[in-house]
């Protein structure tokens, strides 16, 4: 991988073809790889820019997956409060990430990031739209 594709949906869509396969060991791999180009583009004692942002959340949702499906819950709820403050604007993944507490039986934060999620799909589409 080169610099560039810390940048690149591919990379992440790759990634999520591999843990869908049950390729767990590689997704963790080539997260690893990801996070650290991610890492290296970043200024020290700097917030991260929004498009950093958003990769780095993109490397949380899939690394809470390949966590999940590992068996370690105290793994996965920890990156769950990472990547709540950097997934506030992004219905699908507050969706995502609700159905994710759903699972480990978080049922107040399930609720309130569904919620969200719903409110902001209402806002964009209006509530009689079929999204």
């Amino acid at each position: 991988m080169t610099t560039e594709q810390v940048e690149d949906d591919d990379s992440i869509d790759y990634i999520w073809d591999m843990i869908e396969q049950g390729n767990l060991e590689e997704a963790t791999t080539l997260l690893d790889k990801e996070q650290s180009l991610l890492d290296s583009s970043c200024i020290t004692g700097k917030a991260l820019t929004l498009e950093q942002q958003a990769i780095q959340a993109d490397i949380y949702m899939a690394k809470i997956e390949v966590l999940s499906l590992s068996g370690k819950p105290e793994q996965v709820l920890e990156l769950c409060e990472r990547v709540k403050p950097l997934i506030d604007n992004d219905a699908v993944q507050l969706s995502d990430l609700g159905l994710v507490y759903l699972e480990y039986a978080d049922y107040q934060q399930a609720e309130s990031l569904i919620n969200r999620a719903l409110i902001m799909d209402e806002n964009e589409y209006g509530k009689e739209h079929s999204r």
